[in-house]
């Protein structure tokens, strides 16, 4: 019996050891300045994330040995579970200055100074904000980079319908449609590139000149080989609550290596950033289209984007209302266009993210299809279409990232030729530098 009583105290103090909380052993490593132990520590003990004492070492040793992302996606969630505690907003903007994230962290600072903190806190807070200003005042140019390979499968490469028969002339006839003429699947491989160029002016006016292209190759039908080159510069100021932008660029389409379309467009902005949630955006666009293959569409554009961004610290989303009007109204492809997009960014942990966009506009053609039209004659065309992404993200190292996505597209007609489904999925690699 006495035998069995200290099998069972053995195992009691065995497990209890086993499973003994973290948070002291991390608390001392970091009161020692072993930044590294207490970092893997909380790395050992997943299953501690969500106790704000844990989350708190984990982030302060996260900051000591560079792992910046951690540590603002640690203090993001601790920061709006608990607001009134100041030391994890304080820790937060410090995860911003690290990140060279400069006016989120102003933004953090000035909030903690609001709350009328302890003198050596707004000592220490003050110093930081002369570090910003210091580093605004640099005006230091930045380029940053990013390079996509992929590959998967697109099941409607020509946006083609999948029907094999169409009624002509009112039903007195029924036209087969060739392979050619219908949907064509086929597997693919993608490569874009893109650079960003952030130049600022002074503490209220940045520009911005972006650059990206890309090329889908796709195995069964060259014939829909889809190149893109777009470069745009961007101008911003922002005064008090609002920022204001004007935007310039033009975009170059190859099909087939062949030149296809080339576009020009300049925005107009506003954004109201008073609200830390809430953010209306409003943008006006003009767009000039030049087709190489199709004079008809040969169009000038003018768009009207109304966007409400709601903002919390792992998830953010966006609805948008959009509106285009083609002004050459002689044109057959001219046309009126309405929709609204819904879009959400979650952030899982600091290396997974989910992202998600659901679309639907309605496009009404202003000009009736000619006489000769042999599946509609004289009819105004009319159609609906619907899109559906989701996207998952994991982000290996600062350096690279995962990606895996689909979508689902459709398109319905008042006019059966028109229509058409698509579904892509692919996969691939993210290396930003």
């Amino acid at each position: 019996m006495r035998s069995l009583t200290l099998l069972t105290t053995f195992l009691v103090v065995f497990f209890a050891t086993a499973h003994a909380s973290p948070i002291a052993d991390m608390k001392l490593a970091i009161q020692q300045q072993n930044y590294q132990q207490a970092y893997a520590l909380a790395q050992q003990h997943p299953d501690y994330e969500g106790d704000p004492d844990f989350d708190y070492y984990y982030g302060l040793s996260a900051v000591q040995v560079g792992d910046f992302y951690s540590a603002l996606f640690i203090f993001e969630r601790l920061s709006h579970a608990y607001p009134e505690q100041l030391r994890y907003r304080v820790e937060l903007a410090r995860a911003h200055v690290m990140l060279q994230h400069w006016d989120a962290a102003e933004a953090h600072f000035v909030y903690v100074l609001s709350q009328q903190p302890p003198a050596i806190v707004v000592q220490r807070i003050e110093a930081f904000l002369q570090h910003i200003e210091q580093q605004r005042h640099r005006q230091h140019s930045q380029w940053h980079h990013v390079l996509r390979l992929g590959g998967g499968y697109d099941s409607n490469i020509n946006s083609a319908t999948r029907q094999s028969e169409i009624d002509v002339l009112d039903g007195l006839f029924t036209a087969l449609l060739n392979k050619e003429q219908r949907e064509t699947g086929s597997a693919f491989q993608q490569l874009s590139i893109m650079s960003l160029w952030l130049k600022p002016i002074s503490k209220t006016q940045q520009f911005s000149a972006h650059v990206h292209g890309s090329y889908k190759h796709n195995q069964v039908n060259r014939d829909y080989d889809l190149g893109q080159l777009t470069g745009y510069g961007r101008f911003q100021q922002r005064h008090h609550d609002h920022r204001w932008s004007l935007q310039a660029g033009v975009q170059q389409l190859w099909l087939a290596e062949r030149q296809y379309q080339q576009q020009w467009h300049t925005t107009a902005g506003w954004e109201y950033l008073a609200s830390p949630h809430w953010q209306p955006e409003t943008r006006l666009t003009f767009r000039q289209q030049s087709n190489r293959q199709n004079d008809d569409l040969d169009l000038t554009r003018v768009e009207l984007n109304q966007s409400l961004r709601y903002q919390q610290p792992h998830w953010h989303a966006r609805m948008t209302l959009l509106a285009q009007h083609d002004t050459n109204q002689e044109k057959q492809l001219a046309r009126d266009t309405q929709g609204i997009q819904l879009s959400s960014h979650y952030q899982l942990t600091p290396r997974h993210a989910l992202l998600a966009m659901a679309q639907w506009q309605q496009h009404h053609y202003s000009k009736r299809l000619p006489s000769s039209h042999l599946f509609a004659a004289n009819e105004r065309r009319h159609d609906d279409s619907q899109l559906l992404w989701i996207s998952y993200h994991y982000q290996w190292s600062r350096q690279l990232g995962l990606f895996l996505q689909t979508s689902y597209q459709r398109s319905n007609s008042n006019i059966e030729i028109y229509d058409y489904n698509r579904t892509l999925i692919d996969s691939g690699l993210v290396f930003t530098f």
